[in-house]
């Protein structure tokens, strides 16, 4: 394939995907911008992200792949193997809550727009693919190993929040304690 044919591919790849698909992908690139910096928020709003992620990727997945046994089980096993790895090796440290305000200071971290920017890439990559040879679909590898792809990336969106639940129950159970 020469340089030219790969050109051509690639900007009728791009003419030819809907303008709303770049318009998402701007609003998740500022929705992963705005994670970059320190930020107080509260429970709600930082449980927002993780639960939009799984549901994209649980959408993604059931119009594209299917949701059989098979893709949901390997999707919860790779999202659980991820968390529990990401958790072991401290992801999501530094996040604290003050009980005055009732919000949790949460550091800044280029993860989140990395993890969003590589979702939104494996997604695009899923449909692509789909696109020009619809067969894939019914091929264990192929939607097998995106089902993995997702259920990592759940995963680390799930970290921070899992961490923030902790330091919430600690804290409960330390204001508990003392009343």
């Amino acid at each position: 394939m020469t340089t030219h044919m790969i050109s051509a591919f690639a900007t009728n790849l791009v003419s030819h995907t809907p303008t709303w698909v770049w318009l998402l992908l701007a609003g998740l690139c500022v929705l992963g911008f705005s994670q970059t910096r320190n930020r107080q928020i509260s429970l709600q709003r930082l449980c927002i992200l993780p639960l939009v992620m799984l549901g994209l990727s649980l959408s993604g997945m059931a119009t594209s792949l299917g949701l059989s046994a098979s893709v949901l089980l390997v999707w919860v096993g790779a999202l659980l193997i991820s968390a529990s790895s990401l958790l072991q090796l401290g992801l999501g440290r530094g996040v604290s809550f003050d009980s005055a305000s009732q919000l949790f200071h949460v550091p800044g971290s280029w993860l989140p727009l990395c993890l969003i920017v590589t979702m939104f890439v494996a997604k695009y990559a899923v449909a692509i693919s789909l696109t020009i040879q619809p067969a894939l679909a019914q091929q264990a590898g192929f939607t097998l190993g995106f089902s993995a792809l997702f259920g990592v990336l759940n995963g680390a969106f799930l970290v921070r929040a899992l961490v923030v639940l902790r330091l919430l129950k600690s804290e409960k159970s330390t204001l508990n304690f003392a009343a």
